[in-house]
């Protein structure tokens, strides 16, 4: 339980942060802190005493976290949707550094904590570059926002597959459903939240998608002529 703890506070950093960066300034910090607090006091008394279908439901709500920065950004604050849906890439970053830091604490071996963060880094620039090449020429483009953007799609991709997996027994079509998430996240983000066009989103979607298709089916291909 300790583990669900830490990633729910690391979780309130990034709503946080986000929610700074959609509004920024000392009293809406203090603000924000007097509503993440509370929350995070909360749910820690809650999930250390709790059992079962209880602790499921507290689990849910930890992977389910990000949907509080949305009703905060696009209710509390009245920011547009898709400003919003960007600031998950604030999340998303902070979530990524804190969860670092935390591995190094817990594991203090360097080399895995590197390797880890050569992986982290590698999977942001990866998807980064799809994005910024679909974008750069449009007024939703940027290096910055193609980044934002990059954290907004692994947080959906997140939000989406962890909740599924918890509630759904996939067994061997686990990859598959991954793999159609992440289309459909990928898509989404370039077509409504940077507002690219229909063609241009799924082609780029679409090459995106190919390395991790083949590669998958290159690994079954292995896997069944070695047996």
């Amino acid at each position: 339980m300790d583990s669900v703890i830490a990633e729910f506070c690391v979780s309130l950093a990034g709503i946080f942060a986000a929610l700074l960066w959609l509004r920024p300034g000392k009293h809406e910090a203090a603000r924000y802190a007097m509503i993440l607090l509370p929350a995070g006091a909360l749910y820690t008394l809650l999930v250390q005493d709790t059992q079962g279908w209880q602790y499921r439901v507290l689990f849910h709500v930890s992977q389910s976290l990000v949907l509080l920065l949305y009703l905060l950004g696009a209710y509390m604050l009245k920011c547009p949707w898709r400003r919003v849906i960007l600031s998950c890439g604030i999340y998303s970053l902070v979530c990524s550094v804190a969860g670092l830091f935390i591995a190094a604490l817990d594991v203090q071996d360097v080399s895995f904590v590197l390797r880890l963060a050569g992986n982290v880094i590698f999977d942001y620039a990866w998807i980064w570059l799809f994005i910024w090449l679909c974008s750069r020429k449009s007024e939703m483009g940027g290096k910055w926002i193609s980044l934002l953007a990059v954290g907004a799609y692994l947080t959906l991709r997140g939000l989406i597959f962890s909740n599924l997996k918890a509630v759904v027994s996939m067994g061997d079509l686990i990859v598959c459903v991954d793999i159609i998430i992440a289309l459909l996240c990928f898509f989404f983000v370039l077509r409504n939240v940077l507002q690219q066009s229909l063609k241009l989103s799924l082609i780029t979607s679409a090459l995106y998608i190919t390395p991790t298709v083949l590669s998958h089916l290159l690994l079954w291909y292995y896997i069944n002529n070695m047996t």
